[in-house]
């Protein structure tokens, strides 16, 4: 039970740090549609954050997150500006810049 407590604290957290980020990923949608990638001050914010740490294992300083809970998280992000990179959206980041998907997509000291 106190895991199941601890991934929705994390879940809780998360929504809470995406949510302080909805205003720039609003306001600067054009900037990043405009660049095909975040930039880089959102990035080092969103790294910040642990979004680039949603899908690392627990052991590795990540979240864990299950698939349902890391969509809900992109859900609310692609809410605030769909041009933000995910790893779902194949061709719209440049490697090593898609949330979620651990070391493989974290970029450098992120994991």
């Amino acid at each position: 039970m106190a895991g199941t407590l601890g991934v929705k604290d994390d879940i809780a957290n998360l929504r809470s740090m995406v949510a302080e980020l909805i205003p720039d990923f609003q306001t600067r949608a054009g900037e990043t549609e405009r660049l095909r990638t975040m930039p880089a001050d959102l990035v080092e914010r969103a790294k910040a954050a642990g979004l680039f740490r949603l899908n690392l294992p627990r052991s590795l300083g990540g979240y864990e997150l299950d698939p349902a809970a890391t969509v809900e998280i992109f859900e609310e992000i692609s809410r605030a500006d769909g041009s933000v990179p995910c790893p779902q959206r194949p061709g719209t980041h440049a490697p090593g810049q898609g949330f979620g998907a651990g070391v493989a997509s974290a970029p450098a000291g992120d994991a």
